[in-house]
């Protein structure tokens, strides 16, 4: 397929019509105007810098240049006040194995180097901030990736197909300056749906939610590591994970929860290795399955701004061996489980189907406990709560062994 034939085809990618154009320089511009470009360049290295957001004396190799425009570049050096990576700006450059970021890039757009078959490395610089869909789809042979904690949202298939994908880190340094906007929409489906190479996830400490199935292709993944700010939290291994044993929290400044934060819903269901959890402290409800199906989970760090234990239709800690169950300032509490101040809710079945714990204790804000809330939990010999004797109806809540002793 020739160059021009290419550049239609891209076009058409783009939903712009370059059927006419009869050079690469009118196909360039069919594609720079389709991409909010100028659309008329007179030169073909005039409309690839259209594309790519740059001008055309910041550029300091004419052989890069020709080598973006006919798809043989190997390595491209982003200038210095380039902001944007437009959407398709080195698409398909199959070739090219290494991209030099500069400090001043802060949106890579869709597609911007899906079909990089060479590429081997996305080391970004503190300020990107947004991500693009399958803005690295189909990059094969990409071994790392190195965000900064300043990205607060990825789009779904960002890294799709990356099946060598070896590393997924964060960039050291100080995540307590770290911005959130309104419209950040955190790290969306299928972020990576294959990488079965990948052990080790960190999450930037901008990333506030999680969408179910963001990290599916991850299934030989041993190690999370959540932002403090993460206050929804989907299913984020698309469930029935056999490899995870351990999900840490990078703990940082100060955190807010929105009120239409939904919490935890199946996040780690079915991962059958877990074996230790830190929730962040954004996190206010566990919900629906949260950690289902997690035989192994024993220790779990609650957040100290949690609210509620909810369910609609899947008990959260189903089949968890639980032993230890609070905040990590509080770790020293005599209590296998103690809930922190500011408590309210634990749903009816919360704990059912748990086991392993011997001790509870409420704080004087638990408002609700739910009829069976520790139905079939035989270890359970001991509740203590922070409340006037039998002001919350329905004691023992299910624990049949246990006795309740009120201190208000």
């Amino acid at each position: 397929m020739t160059n021009l034939e290419n550049l239609k085809k891209l076009a058409e990618g783009l939903g712009a019509d370059a059927s006419k154009s009869s050079t690469n320089l009118s196909a360039l511009n069919v594609i720079s105007k389709a991409l909010g470009g100028s659309g008329d360049a007179q030169t073909n290295a005039e409309a690839i810098f259209d594309i790519v957001g740059a001008s055309l004396d910041e550029m300091a190799s004419p052989a890069m240049l020709k080598g973006i425009i006919d798809r043989t570049v190997t390595e491209v050096v982003i200038p210095e006040g380039t902001t944007e990576i437009g959407s398709y700006s080195l698409y398909s450059c199959t070739n090219l194995e290494n991209v030099q970021f500069p400090t001043t890039v802060s949106t890579v757009k869709n597609n911007a180097f899906a079909g990089c078959t060479s590429l081997k490395a996305a080391n970004f610089l503190e300020g990107v901030e947004s991500i693009g869909a399958s803005a690295f789809g189909g990059c094969m042979a990409l071994e790392t990736v190195t965000l900064p904690n300043s990205v607060h949202s990825i789009a779904s298939s960002a890294f799709g197909g990356c099946a060598a994908l070896k590393s997924f880190k964060v960039t050291e340094g100080s995540s307590d300056n770290v911005t959130i906007p309104e419209n950040a929409t955190g790290i969306k489906s299928n972020t990576i749906s294959s990488g079965t190479m990948l052990e080790t996830i960190e999450i930037p400490a901008a990333i506030a939610k999680i969408e179910a199935g963001a990290f599916a292709g991850a299934t030989n993944v041993k190690t999370i590591k959540l932002s403090a700010a993460l206050h929804t939290i989907h299913n984020v291994l698309g469930g029935n994970n056999t490899s995870l044993t351990t999900v840490t929290t990078s703990y940082g400044a100060e955190v807010s929860t929105p009120d239409d934060a939904v919490g935890m819903v199946a996040s780690f269901a079915g991962c059958s290795a877990l074996t230790y959890a830190e929730i962040p402290d954004a996190i206010t409800t566990i919900g629906d399955s949260a950690f289902a199906g997690c035989t192994k989970l024993e220790a779990v760090v609650l957040p100290k701004n949690l609210k509620e234990i909810a369910r609609d239709s899947g008990n959260p800690f189903a089949g968890c061996p639980l032993k230890s169950m609070k905040t990590r300032d509080n770790q020293d509490s005599e209590f296998d489980i103690d809930f922190p101040d500011g408590f309210t809710t634990l749903c009816d079945l919360a704990l059912a189907g748990a086991s392993g714990f011997t001790s509870v204790h409420f704080p004087s804000t638990t408002a609700s406990i739910g009829a069976s809330a520790f139905g079939g939990v035989s270890t359970l010999t001991k509740i203590v709560i922070d409340k006037p004797e039998n002001s919350i109806e329905g004691a023992p809540w299910g624990a049949t062994n246990a006795t309740v002793n009120w201190l208000g």
